[in-house]
């Protein structure tokens, strides 16, 4: 019988090859070749198992010589077919190879396995994540066998720092609004509500309970039924937006008013979650209050001004027909009652003089009807209509009044503005008529490119602006620039007359 030393092709360690020439022991190479051909078909299932393995599998030795790299391991780390048997220094840079052989001896020194996480390239080029696990294989050889493979969690790697990213901004966010976050289970029950709740309401982390019924019981009584109805209500219909508005009471036992935002998530259309925010609006709805109660008192002023307004429009009136229209009757009624009782030379002159008392109180009637009358502006036009107030005032007053208009306006304004101006300058010609004894008076309407601009001025014994401001006239001339967004400016003391200056804004008059 003849022995010699061999090298097995998979464990790279020593066997015998043993030669029996004696045909005694046929029987016995006979059962030798067998065996070696069960341990070919069992070599070659594992290594085809492996080549199909989605992870890259290894066997190396306990000295770090490589017997066995499946497929996708090779084409990971660019490894070639000559690798076996060369130690893994050859075959990795050493920074790796260092790290490689550590984890090694951890699992020889410890008899168990270990799993970690290396960085390392992927099989498209691209960096990555690798979950190494390392153990023995429970085989009796000279030299012990480790085996080895990698699960590539690139993809959970980065999904865990996007979640953590996503976290670290949530909480960054949280802590920089002052609004107050929350997050409701709506499967388990629980809230999560940020920090700024505690700013908010005064409340301690103790005091604040996560659950919905805490919140609820905070509630105003009067607002509670209604806010907690329509969450109920956005969620059977299905939204995914909700939002309510209510008074919270806060640690002092005082109420502040909320606005609670939020966004309903349902999963198989069944509401699992809700996100949202509280925000407190106490002092919005203060101010609304303010500027609700200022429009009150403001539309009272308008109101007791037109209420004045009409009350002195009457009594011009009434005092016109007393004083004018009536005298003229008066003298009227006379003359006829003296021809019908008379049959003299006289009565005849009566008569006409009657006649033309008749004509001129018509005249004066017919003047007041063209002051009341708001469609003359619209159908006899704005200038037309200011000459006639022009003419007027010469006739109670010596006076003289020069007016500046572009005629080309009386296309570029609406009727309503035309109307407006007309009333300005009627109360206004009038206030300068009674109060102001002037000689000369300037009625000037021009345009830009951003406003129309009227301007009344005169030579009067002016007046103590901050006096006569209170005044029906002036208080009905700054309704009517304030009902177009104008601005009123008066420029006067006594001696030195009186200046009107009105600013309409262009896209107002639009």
């Amino acid at each position: 019988m003849k022995v010699a030393p061999c090298t097995h092709p998979l464990y790279s360690m020593p066997w015998l090859e043993v030669t029996m020439p004696d045909p005694n022991f046929q029987g016995y190479i006979l059962q030798l070749n067998n065996a070696e051909s069960v341990r070919k078909v069992s070599e070659n299932l594992f290594c085809e198992y492996l080549d199909n393995s989605l992870a890259p599998a290894w066997i190396y030795d306990e000295d770090g010589y490589a017997i066995y790299m499946n497929k996708l391991a090779k084409q990971i780390w660019r490894i070639d077919e000559t690798y076996h048997y060369k130690h893994i220094n050859e075959l990795f840079p050493r920074r790796h190879a260092d790290q490689f052989l550590a984890s090694d001896k951890a699992v020889l020194e410890t008899n168990r396995a270990i799993s970690f996480v290396i960085s390392s390239t992927r099989l498209d080029g691209s960096p990555g994540y690798f979950m190494l696990q390392k153990y023995l294989l429970p085989i009796t050889t000279p030299k012990r066998i480790i085996a080895g493979q990698a699960i590539d969690i690139t993809e959970e790697i980065n999904t865990r720092e996007e979640l953590r990213k996503s976290n670290e901004r949530f909480a960054y966010v949280a802590k920089a609004v002052s609004d107050c976050i929350w997050d409701w289970d709506i499967e388990t029950g629980k809230v999560y509500r940020s920090e700024a709740l505690m700013a908010l309401t005064g409340y301690s982390g103790r005091d604040i309970h996560g659950s919905l019924g805490w919140w609820e019981g905070k509630i105003h009584p009067e607002d509670r039924q209604m806010a907690m109805d329509k969450l109920h209500t956005f969620v059977a219909q299905g939204h995914s937006y909700c939002d309510a508005e209510y008074r919270f009471r806060c640690a002092d036992n005082k109420y502040r008013s909320f606005m609670d935002k939020g966004y309903i998530i349902y999963r198989d259309e069944k509401p699992v979650r809700a996100i949202g925010i509280v925000h407190d609006i106490t002092e919005k709805k203060k101010l609304e209050a303010r500027l609700l109660r200022n429009k009150i008192r403001h539309q009272k002023v308008i109101s007791r001004a037109i209420i004045a307004a009409q009350d002195n429009v009457c009594n011009e009136l009434g005092k016109e027909l007393h004083d004018n229209v009536n005298q003229i009757l008066a003298s009227a009624g006379i003359m006829l009652d003296y021809a019908q009782q008379n049959n003299d030379e006289n009565s005849k002159a009566c008569l006409d003089k009657s006649r033309r008392y008749l004509q001129l109180a018509i005249e004066e009637i017919r003047k007041l009807s063209k002051s009341l009358n708001t469609s003359a502006v619209k159908d006899m036009g704005l200038i037309n209509q200011v000459e006639e107030i022009v003419n007027n005032m010469k006739l109670r007053r010596p006076v003289s009044v020069r007016v500046e208009c572009d005629s080309a306006l009386e296309e570029k304004i609406n009727s309503e503005l035309k109307l407006m101006i007309y009333r300005i300058i009627q109360e206004q010609t009038n206030n300068i008529i009674k109060y102001a004894e002037a000689t000369e008076v300037i009625i000037s309407i021009r345009k830009n490119r951003t406003s129309l601009h009227l301007s009344i001025k005169d030579n009067g014994k002016g007046f103590d602006v901050n006096q006569s401001k209170k005044g029906i006239g002036l208080a009905n001339i700054k309704n009517r620039v304030e009902a177009y967004n104008g601005s009123l400016n008066i420029i006067s003391s006594p001696g030195i007359g009186c200046s009107l200056e009105i600013n309409i804004p262009k896209k107002t008059r639009m």
